[in-house]
């Protein structure tokens, strides 16, 4: 090969290299442009507090056993929602007194409740509310709300 020939296949790689590179450079670039780095900013850590077990706010529960209503009377806030729990080996039918209307409050008729289950009845107004087992109505409770 002749020095022409030579002269011109070098300078035909160099012209491709450089092409390329500035190919290359302009990719990376629009890259950068389409997917923005998210900027960093420092600010102070949050931090937790726990309120006192005093102020603490627990969901009122009543539990249904073999031997009848836990607690036999219990004492919310109007507004309040109740949870009872069905911790007997029999479907419980939770209802409002008086037995077998169910008419005074019947907020408080949720229904049958299986053995393991919960339901839950929310209290509207302040006042002295009964309740009882619709399927053994001698298992009966009270609740009051202030």
């Amino acid at each position: 090969m002749d020095r022409q020939k030579v002269a011109a296949v070098v300078v035909t790689l160099v012209v491709i290299g450089v092409g390329l590179g500035i190919f290359f450079a302009n990719q990376g670039a629009q890259n950068a442009e389409s997917t923005p780095i998210p900027k960093v900013t420092s600010r102070p850590a949050a931090t937790a507090t726990a309120a006192p077990a005093s102020e603490a706010k627990t969901q009122p529960i009543i539990r249904a056993t073999d031997s009848g209503f836990s607690p036999a009377t219990l004492t919310v806030k109007s507004g309040d929602t109740v949870t009872v729990t069905n911790d007997s080996n029999q479907t419980v039918d939770f209802a409002s007194d008086s037995h077998p209307t169910h008419t005074l409050n019947p907020f408080l008729n949720i229904g049958n409740i299986e053995p393991g289950q919960s339901k839950t009845a929310t209290i509207p107004r302040a006042g002295t509310f009964g309740y009882h087992n619709h399927l053994n109505p001698a298992m009966k409770g009270t609740i009051v709300a202030q």
